[in-house]
């Protein structure tokens, strides 16, 4: 979309933060080029239910999805300019005291462009075989010893889980153009978006995921055998169907009547290789912090 690009464009590089000096220097074999990021779990209709996934198997998604940005104030002017460039926009629905916009979180050119450690906070990933050979046991810690962290939600729609997983397949980025940016919440009524609790200053939550190896599978090119690498990211805020050229929609922009700037949390993992034999998975490295 033209108009989205226009609002992403505009942002320039203020929203880059410099990444922690000490996590910055990327793995030896780190892989390389810009991937999709992809989520585990379904969207699901009431946050109340988000405990529900420890208990499935999940599968990961075909869609490539990013994290939106945190919010920004904005003029009245920049935001009636805003509204004229929305094409569905009207004076009856424009919300009149919503004048905050997100700084656009930057699509990462490469993995080495997520920092390792952002205002604390950092992403362990542990990957290991099941019993079962269509199961894979992903393990998560989100540890923020400076401050608490929340996420964002809304009902009508909220992701499962607050992760975007890239992957690589012989060292190469699995990357897929985005097909719909269509979501159930509501923009501006009942449906707004908004922050909870997620990890306490000074813990570590911990999520013990089964993932149906069979949706890992299907990103393979052929039923050969291959090296496959895997990163996980986390940011606060929901990550929603991410069009390359175009970015986000621009009425997905928007943030709510009410919201409060706050500070992006964005972190990733290391990676963790996986051998694919050609009849079931290895894991490489069963560490990953």
């Amino acid at each position: 979309m033209t108009v989205a690009l226009l609002l992403l464009s505009g942002c320039g590089s203020d929203s880059v933060r410099a990444p922690d000096p000490a996590a910055a220097s990327p793995p030896i074999n780190a892989p390389m080029g810009q991937p999709s990021w992809f989520p585990i779990g379904p969207d699901i209709s009431q946050p109340g239910k988000l405990a529900d996934v420890d208990i499935q198997v999940l599968s990961l998604g075909s869609q490539p999805q990013w994290f939106l940005g945190m919010a920004r104030t904005v003029s009245s002017s920049e935001y009636s300019t805003y509204w004229s460039r929305m094409s569905a926009g009207s004076p009856a629905t424009r919300p009149a005291d919503a004048q905050l916009f997100p700084a656009a979180l930057p699509y990462p050119h490469s993995v080495q462009d997520i920092a390792l450690r952002d205002h604390g906070a950092t992403l362990g990933l542990d990957i290991s075989t099941t019993s079962d050979p269509t199961e894979l046991l992903l393990i998560l810690n989100l540890s923020s010893p400076d401050q608490p962290l929340m996420r964002e939600v809304e009902a009508g729609w909220t992701n499962a889980l607050p992760f975007l997983f890239s992957i690589f397949i012989d060292g190469r980025p699995v990357t897929v153009t985005a097909t719909s940016s269509e979501t159930s919440g509501g923009a501006f009524g009942a449906d707004t978006p908004y922050m909870i609790p997620l990890v306490s200053q000074g813990s570590t939550k911990n999520w013990q995921m089964h993932l149906d190896a069979r949706s890992l599978n299907a990103m393979l090119p052929d039923t050969r055998a291959h090296s496959v690498a895997l990163v996980a990211a986390f940011s606060n805020r929901q990550h929603e169907v991410y069009f390359i050229g175009d970015g986000p929609s621009l009425g997905s922009l928007v943030q709510p009547r009410g919201a409060k700037p706050d500070s992006q949390i964005l972190v990733r993992s290391q990676p963790v290789q996986l051998q694919w034999t050609g009849e079931r998975w290895l894991v490489s490295n069963a560490q990953s912090k």
